[in-house]
């Protein structure tokens, strides 16, 4: 399901917030990269 994140348009910070840590973190606000490393799913959910 993450995968419609990565080929779509996502708004910017929603979306991109709800990826996994590791794959967008650069774009994450400093406050949610605090967020520990978790798999994708749990991530999205």
């Amino acid at each position: 399901m993450h995968q419609l994140f990565d080929d779509g348009p996502a708004p910017q910070g929603e979306l991109r917030v709800r990826k996994p840590p590791g794959i967008k973190s650069a774009f994450l606000p400093g406050s949610l990269q605090q967020i520990p490393p978790m798999p994708g799913p749990s991530t999205i959910e």
